[in-house]
């Protein structure tokens, strides 16, 4: 068994090293159905847009024409949003390090 008693007052050793009681275990678990649940709607609405947007559409940028699914234009839209949404992040904390060192 991967949890070790402590005590006579049901407190556990749990896998991850933190101390907590059986009741901590059980709320564990009902996170782990919650972010499952999530990640199942989430996936369901992605299949849903992608059946729902198969029509080509044409994008135009610097003079060159291209056709594809609505739903894969979405997708790269997103993966750009979250590749310079991660690139600002990253400015933003550098340049809040160097402001902190300016200080001291």
């Amino acid at each position: 068994m991967f949890l070790k008693r402590l005590d006579v007052f049901s407190t556990y050793l749990l896998p991850w090293g933190e101390v907590g009681t059986l009741g901590d275990i059980q709320g564990e678990k009902v996170m782990d159905k919650f972010w499952l649940a999530v990640k199942v709607v989430i996936l369901a609405l992605i299949v849903v847009l992608v059946v729902q947007n198969i029509e080509v559409v044409h994008v135009q940028l610097l003079g060159w024409t291209i056709g594809m699914p609505m739903a894969l234009l979405v997708v790269i839209i997103y993966l750009l949003g979250m590749i310079s949404g991660r690139g600002l992040m990253g400015l933003i904390r550098r340049l809040r390090g160097k402001q902190g060192s300016h200080h001291h």
